[in-house]
């Protein structure tokens, strides 16, 4: 029983990194966009910056839901693994989280002038902050100092909220 609750800990947690990681890499294309010139043409246009960078954000949105609806599906119909959690719980949860990595992303692009340098910091940031915020395993197994700068990473809480919703 104990087994199962880690690996879905494990499963649920290797989503949430790899959802960190599309949200910063979709975000990057406005970086990608400066590079090639076209975000140049696009604020020549009238449309406001602030559409451009809020479209951006609502497509990685659109996306990231998309591979969320595609991995509950997965693991709940195809290969059922017991979660302990309902379909659309685990949904809306895993949604409102990649609100966060929407924000995360822009944070990383604001950090660099290139698409792959802000990869670069989004790849190094991401894994320590997943393996701190217990997402490849359960916080409680790590030293009384980590478990709580734990507290400081947004994993950590999308994967307390999923424990709490298991209970």
């Amino acid at each position: 029983q104990l087994i199962i609750i880690v690996l879905t800990i494990v499963l649920i947690g290797l989503v949430v990194y790899f959802s960190l990681i599309q949200a910063s890499l979709i975000v990057s294309l406005i970086l990608k966009d400066k590079e090639q010139g076209v975000r140049r043409r696009i604020m020549v246009s009238p449309v406001a910056q602030i559409v451009y960078v809020l479209g951006n954000g609502a497509a990685a949105f659109v996306i990231l839901a998309v591979q969320v609806l595609v991995f509950v599906s997965f693991i709940t119909f195809v290969f059922p693994v017991p979660i302990g959690l309902s379909f659309f719980g685990l949904v809306f949860i895993l949604l409102v989280f990649n609100l966060t990595g929407i924000g995360l992303g822009f944070l990383f692009c604001s950090l660099s002038d290139t698409s792959s340098g802000a990869m670069m910091i989004a790849n190094l940031a991401l894994m320590i902050t997943s393996l701190l915020g217990g997402s490849y395993f359960p916080v409680d197994m790590m030293s009384p100092f980590i478990q709580k700068l734990a507290y400081a990473f947004p994993q950590f809480w999308v994967m307390r909220a999923i424990r709490q919703a298991q209970s």
